[in-house]
């Protein structure tokens, strides 16, 4: 009976010093079958191109590779998902995954041959790039090709559950409020309400009169159109265009860009940065942040510390409820970085 019973406690532990390895390699199997199921591959001709997205460096090249607008590019031999192959978004929404919003060029493409399909991107061996657009100009042309043919919507309230994964509103006085992250919100017209409550949301809104909430942080916002109020939490960027918007920064790390007149930034926070590209802007600076005035007539009010900045000639610079300086006119030079700190300003190099 002893031997048997040793047999048997053999039998089973021999196989159990094992079964967490096995266990662990079948998981990654799955885990790589899967990846591999999310990928679609497909052939396609240059009569039938997908029509992409793309954004690139300030030098228009993306990964070191160099492009050029109008031009043609193939690539030999096997394409794979984020090695090798031309890459774009279907969903201009989708690109801001990749790339941030206030520092990069964009433009529409052509994309055929070996094409792989990700979750949020393509990869193809063929592209051609058609045309470069501002964003600006790209977010009004994205709106229009999935509004243009929507009934408008009046004063109505959309809440987005958690397996819907985008919203598009046409119309006047309606809410869109978001309780979950990734979400994608396009919504074009009038005195509309949008509600963001999780992380890493992108928002669209072209219209007037806007109020629009970003409670988490992580947020990518395009607002074109005026007389908005915005408040933005950390770690997003928000790019607007239109005049006498109202965007308040709520928490740090966020980037501000600001291409209108007669606006008001208020930056409640610490390490954000702002730039201000249009006239008469008030720029209101409570924290640590970086401050870049691009227009004439800007008045920025410094009440934190450590503050760096810069402004045009015009502009006028008020620290800590002091005298007010203007730009150009002795103390402030036009077009060089100061900082702010301890009560005193100096001269830095950036």
């Amino acid at each position: 009976m002893k031997q048997n019973s040793l047999i048997k406690v053999k039998i089973r532990n021999y196989p159990m010093k094992y079964l967490v390895v096995s266990a662990f390699f079948c998981l990654l199997l799955h885990h790589k079958q899967l990846n591999n199921n999310r990928i679609m591959n497909k052939a396609i001709s240059k009569e039938n191109a997908i029509v992409a997205y793309k954004a690139f460096g300030n030098n228009f090249s993306c990964r070191d590779f160099q492009y050029e607008v109008g031009k043609e590019y193939h690539i030999n031999g096997d394409i794979e998902v984020c090695k090798k192959g031309f890459h774009a978004c279907i969903d201009l929404m989708d690109v801001f995954n990749y790339y941030s919003m206030s520092n990069s060029r964009f433009a529409i493409m052509k994309m055929w041959g070996d094409v792989l399909f990700d979750i949020d991107k393509i990869c193809a061996s063929n592209i051609e790039i058609v045309e470069e657009l501002s964003l600006k100009d790209i977010v009004e042309r994205y709106a229009s090709s999935k509004l243009d043919f929507m009934n408008k919507t009046y004063y109505h309230c959309t809440i987005l559950k958690n397996f819907e994964k985008e919203s598009y509103t046409n119309g006047d006085g309606n809410h869109i409020i978001s309780n979950y992250n990734r979400k994608k919100i396009l919504s074009k017209g009038a005195l509309n309400t949008i509600i963001s409550n999780d992380v890493s949301n992108t928002i669209f809104d072209l219209g007037d009169f806007s109020t629009i909430n970003c409670n988490d942080i992580g947020t990518r916002l395009v607002s074109i159109g005026c007389n908005k109020n915005i408040t933005l939490m950390g770690s997003s960027t928000a790019v607007l265009y239109g005049d006498k918007n109202t965007i308040t920064g709520l928490s740090g790390t966020s980037v501000i860009v600001s291409n209108g007149n007669d606006c008001t930034i208020n930056l409640i926070s610490n390490s954000a940065h702002c730039t201000t590209n249009g006239r008469n802007n008030k720029i209101n600076v409570m924290g640590n942040n970086m401050i870049d005035s691009r227009g004439f007539g800007d008045e920025l009010i410094l009440n934190g510390n450590d503050i760096t900045f810069r402004a045009k000639y015009g502009s006028a610079v008020t620290c800590m409820g002091k005298e007010t300086m203007l730009v150009g006119d002795g103390s402030i030079k036009e077009d060089v970085w100061y900082r702010f700190a301890n009560g005193n300003i100096k001269y830095v190099k950036i």
